[in-house]
């Protein structure tokens, strides 16, 4: 009987992370405004990936979410580009909006901060 429940524990488990992987949402990245930064328009990279940032009070969230399609950020202060995003590696647990991600690739002169806006599904 036990071995049955944890069969079928597992297999609840192992389905429920199966289903995030590939799941949509979004993410916006906004250029930071510090002096001396760049302002001048840049591509963002089709890809590129993101990772959450760490907590200090919790541990690191082990996913990583990739976007479907590059896009120029706009010059300027300040400026964002909202992108559409994918999971590509799941750690189990509810992407949501609000979550801070950082950038897995080289930004150049790009100082910027991004944030999930849409919960992936």
């Amino acid at each position: 009987m036990k071995t049955r429940l944890i069969v079928a524990a597992l297999a609840c488990c192992a389905t429920t992370t199966a289903l995030a992987e590939g799941a949509h949402g979004k993410i916006k990245i906004c250029r930071a405004a510090l002096p001396g930064a760049s302002t001048a328009a840049v591509y963002v990279p089709a890809d590129g990936t993101y990772s959450p940032a760490c907590d200090s009070e919790q541990e690191c969230r082990k996913f990583v979410v990739g976007v479907t399609a590059g896009a120029m950020m706009p010059a300027g202060v300040g400026t964002c580009a909202t992108l559409n995003a994918v999971v590509l590696q799941d750690d189990g647990q509810p992407i949501t909006a609000g979550q801070s991600l950082v950038a897995n690739w080289a930004t150049g002169s790009l100082v910027s901060h991004t944030k999930v806006v849409e919960t992936f599904k």
